[in-house]
């Protein structure tokens, strides 16, 4: 090659400190940092805002329905307690006219008939019919009550006995077979 040639390869330094800046103003405009990291033109900002906004607007609506079950859950929960308590006031007036009914039933056995007839006969039968019923739903219910009793009774006992024998109680071979399923 001849050197004339390569005057002309050779970059004028004006020209290579316009090419030096116009590469630092693009790297300005979106072209990779001294970090590696591009400075975002405006419209991938303005996508980044809006995902932005996108996320907070589905977690809004989470923290809202997570609050919205929270209310229904405890309104029902206040619904039930509400429930019980009237199905305890019914029982204890259930109660009151079970114990009327014991005093009416022992007032007319022991009340004397001067003139024993067919309307007697028929009302201590159907008296007895009654009593028949009542006493068998009443077998069932107090056999409920017993079970649900002795439920109750249990029902702290493990751990108490916890408490008291520690880990050995806890791990024994004989309690562990006692309440072992199959």
């Amino acid at each position: 090659m001849n050197q004339g040639s390569l005057k002309n390869t050779r970059p004028d330094p004006k020209k290579l400190t316009n090419f030096i800046e116009s590469l630092k103003s693009r790297q300005g405009s979106g072209m990779p940092n001294a970090f590696g990291e591009a400075n975002r033109p405006p419209a991938y900002q303005e996508f980044l805002k809006e995902k932005k906004l996108k996320e907070q607007r589905v977690e809004q609506f989470h923290q809202a329905r997570q609050r919205e079950w929270e209310q229904v859950f405890s309104a029902k929960k206040i619904q039930r307690e509400k429930r019980i308590e009237e199905i305890r006031a019914e029982l204890e007036k259930l109660a009151k006219e079970v114990a009327k009914l014991n005093a009416n039933i022992a007032q007319a056995v022991a009340s004397p008939t001067p003139k024993p007839g067919i309307y007697h006969k028929t009302f201590l039968e159907h008296i007895r019919e009654v009593i028949a019923l009542l006493k068998k739903q009443t077998k069932e219910a107090n056999s409920w009550l017993q079970v649900y009793q002795a439920r109750a009774k249990k029902k702290g006992r493990y751990w108490t006995q916890a408490k008291k024998g520690g880990a050995a109680y806890m791990f024994s071979e004989e309690r562990q077979l006692a309440t072992s399923v199959g």
